[in-house]
């Protein structure tokens, strides 16, 4: 049984049964608009919206994009690149619909692989709730070693874990 862990930062290795769940950031919903319009260099109402809206159909369907955001507010933001409008955009959906990132971890931990023990979760505490939710217990930084025991020795892996394919 998978169990969490919040941590600030991710571990530098992972052992085969170890994961780590960062925020999103999505990026690549960010670039690819940006490919549609790489000329673009303050936000407007259509290049958000059309981000909003390919996030929603990635993650979460139950958010309205087209009503549920003000654009207004966020019209005329300067950005240089994709990870300064990725941040514009992680701020419309923490302040307009936080429920997307809930769904966006949701979703991660329901790709997990089979065989992990221990989830890593680099992100603020009150998006933890979503791993109790799924029925994965929170652990203390003395604990996980115990948790993997003997399993520890297994072969390490390369850090995190790639959102699923939309």
């Amino acid at each position: 049984m998978s169990k969490f862990i919040i941590v600030k930062e991710a571990p530098l290795e992972l052992l085969r049964q170890e994961m780590v769940i960062t925020m999103p950031d999505f990026k690549d919903e960010v670039i690819a608009e940006l490919k549609r319009a790489p000329l673009e260099k303050y936000t407007n109402s259509g290049i958000l919206k059309r981000i909003i809206q390919k996030i929603s159909d990635n993650w979460d369907n139950s958010f309205n994009p087209i009503t549920g955001v003000p654009y207004g507010r966020y019209e005329g933001l300067e950005f240089h690149n994709s990870a300064d409008l990725s941040k514009i955009i992680m701020q419309i959906v923490r302040n307009h619909h936080p429920e997307t990132i809930r769904a966006y971890i949701k979703a991660l931990i329901k790709k997990r692989p089979l065989n992990t023990i221990v989830i890593y979760f680099v992100g603020p505490i009150e998006y933890a709730n979503t791993f109790i939710q799924e029925g994965i217990t929170e652990l203390q930084e003395n604990e996980v070693e115990k948790e993997l025991g003997a399993k520890a020795k297994g072969i390490k892996t390369r850090v995190g874990i790639t959102p699923p394919e939309a």
